[in-house]
């Protein structure tokens, strides 16, 4: 499956963006839907209905709208909580209906800072850490580094040395992925002279906006492929992520 990550700075998305979108370029044909605060629970889609409590709310923290009642398909997911800097929107889409007039009017919102087009199953499991979830789907672990919680008194995947890891940051995450569309918030930390001088990159293109969309490689599903992995931490390990994310604490404080 397909996923789009698209990262603003907190507050910038408004209700009038978000029921724009939902009203009529989603994509799929939505057929249950979640918001929080108001409603946890999932009901039965209706676009009235969702239009009304996004607009009777004073606060949104979730939205998610699916084309199916378990949220397992096509997938619309707008997320902000409290702890974290920015606003986010994410599609994941079992088609590959990526880069489309959706995207372009995401991209036209003040406060872009990035956005990665991404093989969703990889990169979560990338990003996973728990040893029970690999038991779970029955996949080996024994092969994998591991490190010790103390918090939680357990052991799990050491996952810093994955290259399609992401990092949460200062108004976005931080990571990489097969295509990114890289803003003003990106560039504040890494510059833009910085990331379109990567070596390896197999396109760049600088958008009317000061944007640039860099490709690292075409086929999203083959992030696995040793070329293609080695690119996504070749990529990480240019703009120093990892240097990012332990300055972080003192990046915050000078915010």
């Amino acid at each position: 499956m397909i996923a789009t990550s698209v990262f603003y700075n907190k507050g910038c998305v408004s209700k009038e963006m978000l029921i724009e979108i939902i009203s009529s370029k989603l994509g799929f044909t939505p057929q249950s839907c979640k918001i929080i605060p108001d409603h946890r629970d999932t009901f039965q889609y209706s676009e009235e209905k969702v239009i009304e409590y996004i607009n009777d709310s004073e606060e949104i923290i979730s939205v998610e709208v699916g084309d199916d009642k378990k949220f397992s398909g096509d997938k619309f997911w707008y997320w902000s909580p409290h702890n974290q800097t920015y606003d986010s929107m994410h599609f994941y889409l079992a088609e590959k209906q990526i880069e489309s007039t959706l995207l372009k009017l995401l991209l036209k919102i003040e406060g872009f800072n990035a956005c990665y087009i991404y093989d969703k199953d990889f990169v979560g499991w990338e990003n996973t850490k728990s040893v029970q979830q690999y038991e779970i789907f029955k996949f080996s672990h024994v092969h994998l580094k591991k490190v010790w919680n103390e918090a939680f008194s357990c052991e799990e995947i050491d996952i810093k040395q994955n290259a399609g890891r992401w990092t949460e940051f200062i108004g976005m995450r931080l990571m990489a992925a097969p295509i990114m569309y890289l803003g003003k918030g990106f560039f504040h930390f890494i510059p833009k002279e910085k990331v379109s001088a990567f070596p390896n990159l197999r396109e760049i293109e600088e958008l009317d906006s000061g944007q640039i969309r860099i490709e690292l490689f075409q086929e999203i599903g083959s992030s696995k492929q040793v070329e293609n992995y080695n690119k996504l931490r070749a990529f990480r390990e240019w703009c120093q992520m990892d240097t990012l994310e332990e300055e972080l604490p003192n990046l915050r404080t000078k915010m």
